[in-house]
């Protein structure tokens, strides 16, 4: 994909007239097209110089297919995995999968055979049936390091490689390393601290996060070979379709960010809640989901919980306000119903973003905003014109609204509004 400012600087150099054609005395446009007639030259001068110019000629010519002899050969390297692999900018992926390279058809390979029962018998619905399934299957198989390759990385290996496919990794904001053969997958770009492992001790990978890196496509259910991640995060991309529901196998996940991306309308993913028993960080807003929040988690242990701008309905359960939430943010919806003012587990909370609803009745502030929560500094409800209650105290309070609404606040002018 060529970038607009490459586009524009190619408009610059053809509106201010130094292009190639036009420039710096050489070209046709700079002499017309014809033969310039001057002072005739001395004969041994001339062929003196056309001597030179034959010399410097054949330098030129000499340097110039050694050049091209070297690109070519790094072009055939990170096709194939080795070496340091084409930049972002590159936008075929045949400079990361084999192409044009007679593979041995896959019945008479023991390798590519290895690979496609490695996956099957982990998920036996997965099948080789779509481009980017064959080409990371290819790629596996083509590497020469396959054979010290244990079960798990290869298919380790298989999953990212397709992932990397289905998402138009060669147009991600950052795909350092990725499909490098050379490098254990550990090396591959994700978005952490370079201090940061996204690997443990026993060089499995952790954490898969690319959030706002120009991810475009779709989460292939292959993802559910990436069994020993604890956290996947590919928030502010531009993924769309719906999550693989093969995801629930990620047994050990627990954090999962899925917000700003353009996911098909829908119910949300009931399994994204029910099924991560470890789940601590969940994000799945700024989508276009519909549905209600269930009243069962598998995970007790939820402190961040993102669900704002979507289009979910009903009430908020009191199961949910009874995590050990550090930040609640279920603004943007079409929520109902009363708040259970005496649900709340007060250990940890500090965040309330509840505002742009439809909930009513009176919500009973005393256990917020009366001792208990005390680490509570924002508390946001405004706009939610039935929602009624009275706030006498407004307790550690730094930022607070409960404009759109019947609240009663004696306190609230007194704080700084939020900025949200």
């Amino acid at each position: 994909m060529s970038s607009n400012a490459d586009t524009f600087d190619d408009e610059d150099v053809r509106q201010n007239g130094t292009s190639l054609s036009s420039g710096g005395g050489g070209g046709k446009a700079a002499s017309g097209g014809s033969r310039v007639v001057g002072i005739p030259c001395n004969v041994s001068i001339c062929l003196g110089a056309l001597l030179v110019v034959i010399v410097l000629v054949t330098f030129l010519v000499h340097i110039g297919g050694n050049a091209m002899s070297s690109s070519n050969s790094k072009t055939k390297d990170s096709q194939f995995g080795i070496g340091g692999g084409p930049s972002a900018s590159d936008s075929d992926l045949s400079q990361y999968f084999p192409q044009g390279v007679k593979l041995t058809s896959c019945d008479k390979d023991a390798n590519c055979q290895m690979i496609e029962r490695l996956v099957l018998d982990a998920n036996p619905d997965l099948a080789f049936e779509t481009s980017c399934q064959t080409q990371a299957r290819d790629w596996v198989r083509f590497n020469d390091n396959i054979a010290s390759l244990s079960e798990e990385r290869i298919r380790t290996r298989y999953a990212l490689a397709v992932f990397f496919c289905e998402t138009d990794g060669p147009n991600w904001s950052t795909n350092k390393n990725w499909l490098d053969g050379a490098l254990h997958e550990c090396d591959w770009y994700t978005k952490l601290d370079q201090r940061i492992d996204p690997c443990n001790r026993d060089e499995q990978l952790r954490v898969l996060r690319l959030d706002g890196n120009q991810l475009r496509g779709t989460i292939p259910p292959e993802i559910s070979l990436l069994t020993t991640l604890f956290e996947f995060t590919v928030s502010d991309n531009f993924l769309q379709s719906t999550i693989p529901t093969e995801m629930a196998a990620l047994s050990d996940l627990d954090t999962l960010g899925l917000s700003l991306n353009l996911f098909d309308d829908g119910p949300l993913p009931e399994f994204i809640i029910s099924d991560f028993e470890d789940m601590v960080y969940l994000d799945f807003a700024y989508n276009s989901w519909t549905g209600t929040l269930p009243s069962t988690y598998a995970s007790n242990d939820i402190e961040i919980f993102y669900g704002e701008y979507n289009d979910l309905s009903g009430t908020i359960p009191p199961t949910l306000l009874q995590m050990p939430l550090e930040r609640l943010s279920l603004n943007g919806n079409a929520f109902s119903g009363t708040v259970d003012g005496s649900a709340w587990n007060c250990v940890n909370l500090e965040r309330i973003y509840l505002q742009e609803n439809d909930l009513d009745g009176i919500m009973d502030f005393d256990q917020l905003l009366g001792g208990e929560c005390d680490q509570l500094s924002t508390l946001v409800v405004e706009k939610n014109p039935k929602l009624e209650g009275t706030i006498e105290t407004c307790g550690n309070l730094q930022e607070v609204s409960v404009e759109g609404t019947q609240i009663e606040c004696s306190c609230c002018e007194t704080i700084a509004k939020p900025s949200v």
